[in-house]
């Protein structure tokens, strides 16, 4: 499951609006799949991030969480670990998009 998050701005402008995003870890689907679908529940997996002042200057920075529970901060070519802090709010960049992955 995916979520995109879009920003109403003047490009013409030079200020940037800044906005946060705080993401549920888990999201319960029931009451929008069949009612013959046994697992509803989905967990927050990876979230795209803008980090830049000027638009032209933008780059994304992806969070990803491992098996392991481990989020990992990748950004042109490193990698390192994060925390759950790092991809909520507007920590890390503004929220672009967000993946959420049915539950075993």
């Amino acid at each position: 499951m995916v979520f995109g998050f879009e920003r109403d701005e003047d490009k013409t402008k030079a200020k940037k609006h800044r906005y946060e995003v705080d993401l549920p870890v888990s999201v319960d689907m029931e009451k929008y799949l069949p009612q013959q679908e046994k697992k509803t529940r989905y967990s927050l997996s990876t979230v795209i991030k803008y980090k830049g002042q000027k638009l032209n200057e933008r780059t994304h920075i992806t969070f990803t969480k491992m098996g392991d529970g481990q989020w990992w901060r990748c950004d042109a070519g490193t990698v390192w670990k994060a925390a759950e802090r790092d991809v909520q709010g507007g920590s890390g960049g503004e929220t672009c998009l967000a993946f959420y992955k049915r539950d075993a």
